[in-house]
């Protein structure tokens, strides 16, 4: 994942945005580009490959067989103009309000957000239920 620092603009004004690629999501309706092993990635796939040193080519032997190699990105992006739900905690830095550590960028709407995020956060509530009566039943007992 790759993030950079990005201004939001409306009619109440600027804020700063330097999201945390550990703590960035970007909730938007993804695109999948797939790349044979002897194909050459769209030209903004090989510039996002081109700056990081942790994605290597695809080894020679293995564009010897067909079907092996076979890259697949996940291109979720922002468009400038587009509107967005942005939930995230504002700080301070260097004297100016800017939205940091934990950001999610969704083109969902608030209610579809809200849902989906309780959604996420039922399951790992309830297995934690299911150890604390597990515990509380067992020095009951």
């Amino acid at each position: 994942m790759a993030t950079r620092p990005f201004t939001l603009d409306d009619a109440a004004g600027a804020l700063d945005v330097v999201p945390s690629a550990k703590r960035f999501a970007l909730d938007t309706e993804s695109t999948i580009i797939t790349v044979g092993a002897s194909e050459t990635p769209p030209e903004r796939i090989q510039r996002f490959v081109d700056v990081r040193d942790e994605l290597d080519p695809v080894a020679r032997w293995v564009r010897i067989f067909p079907g092996l190699g076979t890259r697949r990105y996940v291109e979720r992006r922002i468009d400038p103009g587009e509107e967005y739900l942005i939930a995230g905690v504002t700080e301070r830095q260097q004297n100016e309000v800017v939205l940091a550590d934990e950001l999610v960028i969704t083109d969902r709407s608030p209610r579809r957000f809200a849902f989906a995020r309780l959604r996420r956060a039922v399951f790992p509530t309830v297995i934690a239920l299911a150890f604390v009566a597990v515990g509380v039943g067992g020095i009951v007992l």
